[in-house]
């Protein structure tokens, strides 16, 4: 599991492994897409993790996922199926 390499400090770096990286950007698709990374998209995210593992790495690779456009069109879809 993830621990932090410092404790109270704000922006710690964490302990990640590439498996514990694909498996978090793996969930994120899963939750914000509905589907599977697809490589370039692992490999994109993993590489983020990997070299910056923090907080604040975390948040942008999820935010950069909630933000584009696919996610947006996924949202849409899903919202439009609830109102029927």
């Amino acid at each position: 599991m993830l621990q932090s390499r410092k404790s109270g400090a704000v922006g710690k770096a964490l302990n990640f492994s590439d498996c514990e990286a694909k498996a978090f950007v793996d969930i994120c698709y899963h939750a914000i897409f509905g589907r599977a990374p697809d490589a370039s998209g692992m490999g994109q995210y993993r590489e983020m993790i990997l070299k910056a593992p923090d907080r604040e790495t975390l948040i942008a690779v999820v935010r950069s996922m909630v933000m584009s456009e696919e996610a947006r069109k996924f949202r849409e879809h899903h919202l439009a199926l609830t109102k029927r």
